[in-house]
């Protein structure tokens, strides 16, 4: 491409500057009149209609800068390609067709174009003459969605950049172009723009397999929730070092890469060949790195709402129109205050909400989401513990700042132990949930009558429920007595180590809370050099033995199952006398054995067997 043209293509730009702007990116009512909607008036106060206005002028002069390589280079390649030499462009006469092709082009790469799709979108809640009713659905379709067009525009690059683009232009594009309803550049690039998306699949699917790219993490909740205790991410990056990146903010380019992540990770989770049903399910997810945009976080905070009011069986409608009102009473907080409430917080901060409070749970929930969007005020806000009562957070405040501010995507660290790697491959071996640590819920029952904790309850007891599971499993699986059980008991051993480690967290909180008798054997053990997890393995060794042997009259043998249990408490290492003879009477052996050492617990039950 010649410079001299290129040049003239850039000079033009500002021939049709206020055609590229149109209706604007952040004004919905693309087919307004510009000057009309300038004039409209927000606000009486004339403070803020200013900062209203600048904040709009600002964004548009933005997009300017952008949109002006991007209109210079499609209009100068239509030129090369048509003949058009940089002469008659300086002149501008017959420039028609080129410069409407350059300011389409212009207007996609900044998300400013109108088509079918995004012109319905931006409709949305919009009625002329609208009742009571109507006005409300609109307001809170403006608190849902404040920016309608910019998203709905790039969900259709994202399809014009994939596979289902590529069809569209082999097909209904190329048709038009026969018939005279299509230029053939436009074909051209639609085409283009398809293959580009197709080899974004291939490169997706071909990275998660290198396990480089995370993407929905597959469809078992409970794995992907485990997988993000440890730091994975969904559609991020993974590098050998275990830093986690997310990549969701690349959108468009995103959806049909992250289309190739999916299908291949549905692939592998199925374990068999590809079939048609993993690829429309891949390509059914296209849509969800999009939802983690900025302009689209006010629809997360109604999906966080719905997950609320799921969790703590409370009214979802309520709670969307909670979400949506809040939304649209913040719309015009600046980001930047969220940015900087973020920055200065050492921890990850969530909403608590508590029963029993004047305010019901969605007004605490409300109050608490808006809380967090400005500086210096903070309702009902705690530290977010995890399932191992770990908060999240950082020392280096310049470090989190920078972060919050500048960076787009989010990092974290994947840090599997051995332990985690155990409780996964026990998972992924029995199926059972029951292996995999759960967060703290927020009440539990005392003497039967049901306690809702306060928000510094709550911390108190997650964090004592989480620390002791890790310790505890992490011992437990560390132990040789432990591997030497089936991947059954294994489960047990686990599950028992978490009901240990809940039990003691909610005495901690209530001292009125009366734990378990093994719970309670298992503290008493401590005082006899019995550790919990000698307790644990030692119970699990023990819990099937249900009932004695017989004779053959089918008469139960006296004093046989005592002798069982001792059998099987002989055969874990480590042990010694004073540690078995607590064992032994914990867990049920009769006085008048209890004194009988291996050789003969092993002779005495041969001699029963042949009875």
């Amino acid at each position: 491409m010649k410079r001299d043209l290129l040049k003239e293509a850039w000079d033009d730009f500002a021939n049709v500057q206020d055609i590229v702007k149109g209706g604007g990116k952040y004004n919905d009512a693309a087919n307004a009149n510009r000057y009309i909607e300038e004039g409209r008036k927000i606000y009486k106060t004339k403070a803020l209609e200013r900062v209203r206005k600048l904040n709009s002028e600002l964004l548009d002069r933005e997009d300017m800068w952008f949109s002006k390589p991007h209109y210079a280079y499609a209009l100068a390649q239509y030129c090369s390609a048509n003949g058009i030499t940089a002469e008659q462009l300086r002149r501008g006469k017959a420039l028609g067709n080129a410069r409407a092709y350059a300011i389409k082009e212009a207007q996609k790469a900044t998300y400013r174009d109108t088509n079918a799709f995004s012109q319905a979108i931006s409709k949305l809640g919009k009625t002329r003459n609208a009742n009571a009713v109507e006005k409300a659905i609109g307001v809170a379709m403006e608190g849902v969605l404040p920016f309608r067009k910019t998203p709905a525009n790039i969900l259709v690059r994202g399809v014009e950049y994939s596979p289902l683009g590529l069809l569209k232009g082999l097909t209904v594009d190329l048709a038009r172009v026969r018939k005279g309803e299509m230029d053939a550049t436009e074909a051209i690039d639609n085409i283009s723009a398809g293959l580009v998306g197709t080899e974004l699949v291939a490169l997706g699917a071909f990275l998660a397999a290198q396990g480089l790219i995370r993407g929905a993490g597959g469809s078992d909740e409970e794995k992907k929730e485990f997988e993000e205790l440890q730091g994975h991410q969904d559609y991020a990056l993974e590098l050998p070092d275990g830093t986690s990146v997310t990549l969701d903010w690349l959108a468009p380019e995103a959806l049909p890469f992250f289309v190739g992540v999916n299908l291949y990770e549905t692939i592998k989770e199925g374990k068999k060949g590809a079939k048609l049903a993993d690829l429309l399910s891949a390509v059914t997810n296209i849509s969800d790195p999009m939802l983690e945009l900025s302009c689209l976080q006010s629809l997360n905070d109604v999906f966080d709402s719905l997950a609320y009011a799921n969790d703590n069986d409370t009214s979802a409608l309520v709670a969307v129109l909670s979400s949506a009102t809040t939304s649209y009473l913040t719309q015009y907080v600046p980001t930047l205050f969220g940015q900087a409430e973020r920055s200065f917080q050492k921890e990850r901060m969530t909403t608590y909400t508590e029963k029993g409070n004047w305010l019901t749970s969605d007004m605490q929930y409300t109050l608490g989401k808006t809380s967090a969007k400005i500086p210096g005020w903070d309702f009902q806000q705690i530290p977010y513990i995890d399932a191992w009562g770990r908060s999240e957070g950082t020392e280096n405040a310049v470090g989190n700042a920078m972060n919050n501010v500048l960076n787009p995507a989010y990092t974290s660290k994947v840090e599997t132990s051995a332990m985690e790697k155990e409780l996964t491959r026990l998972y992924d071996e029995t199926g059972e949930a029951k292996v995999l640590p759960k967060r703290a819920d927020k009440y539990f029952n005392v003497d039967g009558e049901r306690k809702d904790l306060t928000a510094d309850e709550y911390v108190k007891y997650a964090t004592a429920k989480g620390k002791a599971s890790y310790e505890l499993t992490s011992k437990l699986i560390l132990s040789s007595a432990y591997h030497a059980l089936s991947d059954e008991d294994k489960v047990e051993v686990v599950s028992m180590a978490y009901e240990y480690a809940n039990a003691n967290a909610k005495a901690k909180v209530d001292a009125g809370y009366s734990v378990v008798s093994w719970v309670e054997k298992a503290n008493a053990g401590k005082s006899h050099g019995i550790t919990v997890p000698d307790y644990i393995l030692a119970r699990v060794a023990t819990q099937n033995i249900d009932s004695g042997l017989k004779d053959r009259n089918g008469d139960m043998i006296d004093n046989s199952k005592s002798l069982l249990i001792m059998q099987a408490i002989y055969k874990i290492p480590g042990l010694n006398d004073s540690k078995r003879q607590y064992l032994f009477e914990a867990l049920g052996v009769g006085k008048k054995v209890r004194h009988y050492n291996k050789v003969l617990v092993d002779r005495k039950l041969d001699a029963m067997r042949r009875k």
